[in-house]
């Protein structure tokens, strides 16, 4: 497995989600690693809107769909170069399948 937080110096706790679903300690708009970013400015998706969560058994971000499943962020797998096997999910088709 990639070790994410090793690769760009990030801990799991480096992410906490408040109550009201917003993230806390994330890394300032100025140091986004990519054009794109899931957390500052993500990339024109479906799910771009969705609430975001960590998911520090998998390493990366995942957008959460009103059916409530996880879909991995297509964002955050790009910025951090994760093969395309990193993406395979439950799925309900809100994320574009």
């Amino acid at each position: 497995m990639i070790n994410i937080f090793r690769r760009h110096k990030l801990r799991e706790s480096d992410f906490i989600r408040q109550a009201d679903g917003s993230l806390r300690r994330v890394h300032a708009a100025g140091r986004c690693l990519g054009a794109s970013c899931p957390i500052h400015r993500p990339s024109d998706h479906p799910l771009r809107d969705a609430p975001l969560q960590w998911r520090g058994d998998r390493g990366f971000m995942e957008r959460i769909c009103p059916c409530q499943i996880g879909h991995p962020d297509p964002d955050d797998l790009r910025v951090k170069n994760f093969p395309e096997k990193f993406s395979v999910h439950g799925c309900c088709g809100h994320c574009g399948g």
